[in-house]
């Protein structure tokens, strides 16, 4: 057995889709309800679909030698509930990531994430009632309707990931090119 590796290899990506996780292997989707392991890392990236651009966060999940990369949107109910209900527990031990959704009756939906540890599901460590060091929510008008600005609370998580997981929290930031002066030709 070799130690090189492919890129990727040893490592199932995850994606959220109306409360599952889903991946893709040998061009066949499965479906699961969680993923358990312990967060090793997390980093944001940008994106795009359909030619809208948007940022994702991946989180790194290390179980017996497997690592798993769950995806989510930065701007969603998915990641701010995951970051609220991690910051309840202990982010660096073995954690249960379950997320959820709902459509009520008149096709409101609402997506978040539960987590567990020791099999129990963690509380919100911030709420209404009891928001914290959490920035509020910021009322805007756009188009004439009242909505919501969260982009003050992104920014706290983010900022909080980084406190909790140290230089494993990577930025936005674009990559520095690498000058190699090994001096081989290759």
């Amino acid at each position: 057995m070799s130690g090189l590796i492919r890129k990727g290899e040893g490592v199932t990506y995850l994606t959220i889709k109306e409360g599952k996780l889903s991946t893709k292997k040998n061009g066949v989707v499965e479906i699961y309800d969680g993923v358990e392991g312990t967060i090793t890392k997390v980093d944001f990236i940008m994106d795009e679909y359909e030619g809208k651009q948007y940022e994702k966060a991946n989180i790194y999940i290390s179980n017996s030698g497997q690592t798993y990369i769950l995806q989510m949107h930065v701007d969603s109910g998915y990641f701010r509930n995951f970051c609220n209900a991690l910051k309840a527990g202990k982010p660096k031990d073995t954690v249960y990531i379950q997320p959820s959704y709902k459509k009520d009756e008149n096709g409101k939906t609402s997506a978040g994430c539960f987590i567990s540890q020791g099999g129990k599901y963690l509380k919100h460590a911030h709420t209404k009632d009891n928001p914290g060091d959490l920035p509020p929510l910021e009322t805007v008008t756009f188009k004439g309707e009242k909505r919501y600005d969260n982009s003050k609370q992104i920014t706290f998580w983010k900022g909080w990931l980084k406190g909790v997981f140290g230089e494993d929290v990577v930025s936005n930031e674009p990559e520095q090119e690498v000058n190699d002066d090994s001096g081989l030709p290759f």
